[in-house]
């Protein structure tokens, strides 16, 4: 099966576990939210620690009788972990978001307590927040047990731009625990696509609202919770409401009526066994838009049978198209070589055998006419001006030249293909399809144009690399 093929040799690991059949996100006990749909998984599992203290300020484990029920762990008693299962640590019940590289990212099931982002009105970013001084400080501190905080992994957070508004997420920070970014929720609870082709409106509402729903630990009711990333003001702060909906444009930091619902990277003992979704029918069912293969997410771009063409969600490096300023086409190209040599070698045999040999067709641009150069086979290529269109959103634009004095064009897929190379900095990445000159390369510009003139070919340019996936049991 694929699932015992990907756990042989640990191939894939999914940030985004989409929703089972009735729309649910990631994780979650087997209680119905107000909107009918039952969180995914209902395992609950403990971790204890025997014989260890309780915390100040924490709440004891509920136990099964025995004389060390009452301590919460800072030892994992668990036999297996796994994206969705909810474990309890520290005396709270979390989420399995992500495992990777021997640490599973966990969130709090609900909102544990209601604060403001920051108490007083000014320009402030998740760096200086006291939100961010609250859960590094007290809440770290009166909550976990020494056994439990050398658990906790120290994580350099990543505070990226809010993309709708430009709004800076300032500095990235390291920390133990943190809120989830805008990019985050999306990715971990579901990826409608909205987030990236912003709607009308200031939030998203989509298919996923159900599974971000979190009830205060307080009343448990359906609350707000904060996010680190910024809003549309240096003033507001993103959110998630009671119904779901990610509030895009934020909320004024200093409103003390939203919750908090903590993350944090969690060191696995090597004695746990890390169990691998089986996500081979949810690609093929077009349900997950993200997965983790080698040290890199991808982004599940199309689906043919029992195949998933998929794309690097970041870029991989900054590298030039050719080594020398030269007329050169994608069959000897510098990046080509690198792309189906050492980069391929990253990964291990077992990954290499799922990616499939391609037959890469390099027509000739379309608007100069300039050589595509012979047809290739390759593992790894990059995407050529035709799939840049019809992949992110199937504009024609490229089809349906308007103007003599065209270089580039925009379409609704320019927020799609934007990417970030460093905290509040977009940047260009490369095609491999020829530019105007047979000396250029085709590119995205940083706002996410495709720009079909390009640049030249010795230039350092962002890499995101495609590949074709075997999905075959």
């Amino acid at each position: 099966m694929f699932k015992e093929r990907l756990i042989a040799s640990i191939l894939v690991i999914i940030l985004a576990l989409s929703v089972t059949a009735c729309g649910d996100g990631p994780g979650g006990g087997s209680r119905e939210k107000d909107d009918g749909k039952a969180v995914k998984n209902d395992k609950m599992t403990d971790v204890f620690d025997e014989g260890t203290d309780v915390s100040a300020g924490s709440e004891p484990a509920s136990g099964d009788g025995d004389d060390t029920a009452d301590a919460p762990g800072g030892v994992f008693a668990l036999s297996s972990i796994a994206v969705g299962d909810i474990i309890e640590f520290g005396g709270y019940d979390w989420i399995v978001l992500d495992i990777d590289n021997g640490k599973a990212l966990i969130l709090s099931e609900k909102t544990l307590t209601g604060m403001a982002y920051n108490a007083e009105s000014m320009e402030m970013t998740w760096q200086d927040s006291e939100i961010r001084q609250f859960l590094n400080g007290p809440f770290y501190d009166e909550n976990f047990n020494a056994e439990e905080k050398a658990q906790i992994a120290e994580t350099t957070v990543v505070n990226d731009i809010n993309p709708w508004y430009s709004m800076s997420g300032g500095d990235d920070t390291v920390d133990k625990l943190f809120l989830l970014s805008l990019k985050e929720v999306v990715i971990y609870f579901g990826d409608s696509g909205h987030f990236a082709d912003r709607p009308e409106q200031a939030f998203i509402d989509d298919a996923y609202n159900g599974a971000r729903i979190a009830d205060s630990n307080d009343t448990g009711e359906p609350s707000w919770w904060w996010l680190r990333s910024p809003g549309s003001l240096s003033i507001n702060a993103a959110l998630v409401s009671p119904d779901g909906f990610i509030r895009v444009s934020g909320v004024w930091i200093v409103d003390n009526n939203s919750g908090v619902r903590p993350a944090l990277w969690l060191d696995i003992p090597d004695d746990i066994e890390v169990i691998e979704p089986d996500i081979a029918a949810e690609i093929l069912e077009g349900k997950t838009r993200h997965l983790k293969f080698g040290d890199y997410t991808w982004r599940v771009l199309d689906i043919q049978g029992d195949k998933a063409l998929i794309i690097t969600e970041g870029l991989i490096a900054r590298l030039q198209y050719h080594d020398s300023f030269t007329e050169i086409t994608w069959e000897n190209c510098a990046l080509r070589r690198y792309l189906n040599g050492d980069f391929l070698e990253m990964f291990s045999d077992n990954q290499q055998a799922m990616i499939l040999e391609t037959r890469v067709s390099n027509p000739d641009n379309l608007w100069f006419g300039t050589n595509g150069g012979n047809d290739t086979r390759d593992k790894v290529f990059l995407l050529s001006l035709e799939e840049a269109d019809e992949l992110f959103g199937n504009s024609g634009k490229y089809r349906d030249k308007v103007s003599y004095n065209d270089v580039d064009f925009s379409s609704p897929g320019n927020k799609d293909r934007a990417v970030m190379y460093a905290a509040d900095r977009w940047t260009t990445w490369w095609l491999r399809s020829p530019g105007r000159e047979d000396s250029n390369a085709a590119t995205i510009h940083p706002e996410g144009h495709v720009k079909v003139s390009g640049t030249s070919v010795s230039t350092f340019n962002g890499v995101r690399p495609a590949l074709w996936l075997s999905l075959e049991p």
